[in-house]
């Protein structure tokens, strides 16, 4: 887990094109108002769908917008890769899913999630796209910057009073993550 504390990044331009059905606002993606799918109550069965904003790369190919600078983390069904929009030279986090069928819900569940929070201490999302060329789902982030938690607590170099607020601080984001998704209805779908 990286240090989150503040977001660093800022999103990826609008698109010029007016009928791309974003309004030009400075919100993250997935910041509109949702509502719960057609038959469900708040404590309905009916997961709702976050749409991330139309961006100018939906209609290229990811790769000539944002530059693969180094790898962050790999595991079973993803990696993550620290990015720049060539565009903007702006620095982004994008996780890389492979397309295979038992991994779609998880792309859909994690974009859905990560457009629902805006929270200082939670990774900022930006977009999700399908990369039909490479086969492979990405989710935009903002970058964390500072390394891994385990790294710093690992070298002892946290005070007593640091740890503390670090604490308060993931224990205020885990209480926010789950006030949203539990608020609406999220949960079913994990």
């Amino acid at each position: 887990m990286g240090l989150c504390g503040s977001a660093e990044a800022s999103a990826p331009p609008k698109a010029k094109d007016a009928g791309s059905g974003s309004a030009p606002d400075n919100k993250p993606a997935g910041s509109g108002e949702q509502k719960p799918a057609s038959g469900s109550s708040a404590g309905g069965s009916q997961p709702i769908a976050v749409q991330p904003k139309k961006m100018p790369h939906e209609e290229k190919n990811p790769d000539e917008r944002f530059e693969q600078l180094k790898l962050l983390g790999e595991g079973a069904s993803c990696k993550v890769v620290m990015c720049r929009d060539r565009e903007t030279g702006k620095h982004y986090a994008m996780k890389i899913i492979q397309h295979k069928p038992e991994f779609a819900q998880m792309f859909e569940v994690e974009k859905a999630i990560l457009g629902l929070l805006h929270h200082p201490n939670v990774v900022e999302f930006f977009d999700a796209f399908e990369d039909r060329q490479k086969k492979t789902w990405r989710i935009l982030t903002g970058m964390c910057r500072g390394g891994e938690l385990f790294d710093r607590v690992k070298t002892g170099s946290f005070s007593e009073k640091a740890a503390a607020r670090l604490t308060r601080e993931m224990l205020q984001a885990v209480h926010y993550i789950h006030t949203q998704v539990q608020s609406r209805c999220v949960l079913e779908w994990l």
